[in-house]
């Protein structure tokens, strides 16, 4: 009821989210609403209709970086992105099986990838900043023994040409409401509608 109430009293506001409390996660002090740059999707309430015709989250980012991405474009189109840290929210990180950690990694790596490849000025600069963080990332969890995080980071170096031609062409081409309804058109058969 809070967070619905934090955007009832800001009409700028598109977005509001919780503190996340867990493994990983900013530490938020109590205190009023303020806002935020990015929020994570990790737990939030929304504007719907708003939302939607900025074309809700892009399916570029499947699963990982989808909210940071959905973030700069609420914020370029001039809506707030609101941190309530007075709600809590408890994010639980564990019980991931090898082959769980593998896909995690490969996804968050894909995602990421495609992130940069989309948001950062020049090309080079992406290539760059992706290269020298799978430099860092891999033997790093190689040095850890967490060898299934190794193979899914690895697997998404593989790919990642894939992902700069697709986040170039999502570049040239922005997603927005106008995106969002042909790719369901597209795709209405393999998307479920929830009723909340």
């Amino acid at each position: 009821e809070r967070l619905a109430a934090v955007l009832d009293d800001r009409p700028s506001a598109l977005w509001a989210a919780p503190a996340v409390h867990g493994p990983g996660e900013e530490d938020h002090a109590p205190g009023p609403p303020y806002p935020e740059d990015a929020l994570p999707g990790t737990a939030l309430m929304l504007r719907r209709e708003p939302f939607l015709a900025l074309g809700g989250f892009d399916p570029l980012f499947r699963l990982y970086h989808e909210d940071f991405d959905a973030s700069r474009r609420i914020r370029a189109a001039g809506h707030e992105l609101l941190r309530v840290p007075e709600v809590r929210f408890d994010h639980v990180k564990d019980g991931r099986s090898a082959r769980g950690i593998a896909r995690r990694e490969l996804w968050y790596a894909l995602s990421w990838s495609a992130f940069v490849h989309r948001h950062e000025d020049s090309h080079v600069r992406a290539a760059v900043r992706v290269a020298r963080s799978r430099a860092r990332s891999v033997p790093a969890q190689l040095r850890d023994g967490n060898w299934p995080a190794a193979g899914g980071i690895a697997a998404a170096t593989a790919a990642w040409p894939v992902m700069a031609v697709l986040a170039e062409r999502r570049r040239r081409r922005p997603w927005d409401g106008a995106a969002l309804d042909a790719w369901l058109r597209r795709h209405r058969a393999e998307a479920q509608h929830v009723e909340l």
